[in-house]
């Protein structure tokens, strides 16, 4: 890829780019459609709802063995109470409990925005966390987060892992304006489990725990009626 960008492009950045070896990251071989996961979460950076505005990732966690696994993440434009209604909907349908939202500077009134939601509809299960960048900057989270990849922290699948790829061949450094939606909300992915360990704790992995020791049924009945279906008109 270097060789062409010099040699036909005339444009020397394909190598001094070279900033993610995809060939270096390693392989995953824990089957997650069969495995309990001891944690699950989901991760937002918020966006406004504007045609120039960036995207809005959300990316949805699950923790095997330690590692930190992407199934999905969705990116789009909603407005903040169609994107909070919509997480929402899919967490009580699939199991999410814990949901993080980068709450820097404006962006902390989304997940008060989100609380607020969340109180309307009666649902107090799902606890919401803010993060922030804690002083990192945007070039030392997209290089942590690399890290995190290539040391078989975080694993993304197939999905993922492609629009991962795609952002991490493209980004510039020197740039200020870079695509980097899905490569930032992966680096704040990889720290969640350190950050909130106890309330990214999966459900089903507690309730396999607790069953031992004769506790199944009172947690089931302490999560009675969750899973039911709600009114999001």
């Amino acid at each position: 890829e270097d060789i062409f960008f010099a040699e036909v492009l005339n444009d020397p950045r394909g190598g001094n780019l070279k900033l993610f070896d995809e060939s270096k990251v390693p392989s995953f071989d824990i089957d997650i459609t069969s495995s309990i996961p001891s944690g699950k979460f989901v991760v937002i950076d918020p966006s406004l709802n504007k045609k120039r505005s960036d995207r809005m990732p959300v990316c949805y966690c699950e923790v095997h063995d330690g590692i930190v696994v992407v199934p999905e993440i969705e990116l789009g434009r909603k407005t903040p109470r169609e994107m909070i209604r919509h997480v929402i909907l899919r967490c009580v349908n699939e199991g999410y409990y814990c949901v993080v939202s980068e709450a820097q500077a404006m962006q902390e009134l989304y997940l008060e925005l989100f609380k607020e939601v969340m109180e309307s509809l009666h649902i107090t299960e799902i606890v919401t966390c803010g993060i922030t960048t804690g002083g990192v900057s945007k070039n030392t989270r997209i290089s942590l987060g690399a890290k995190a990849v290539l040391n078989g922290e975080i694993h993304l699948t197939p999905n993922p892992y492609a629009l991962y790829c795609s952002e991490m061949r493209n980004y510039n450094p020197l740039k200020d304006k870079n695509l980097d939606d899905i490569i930032d909300v992966t680096y704040y992915a990889s720290i969640i489990p350190i950050k909130f360990p106890s309330e990214i704790i999966a459900r089903d992995y507690m309730k396999m725990l607790l069953e031992g020791e004769g506790y199944g049924q009172a947690f089931d009945d302490s999560y009675a009626g969750f899973d039911t279906g709600f009114d999001f008109s």
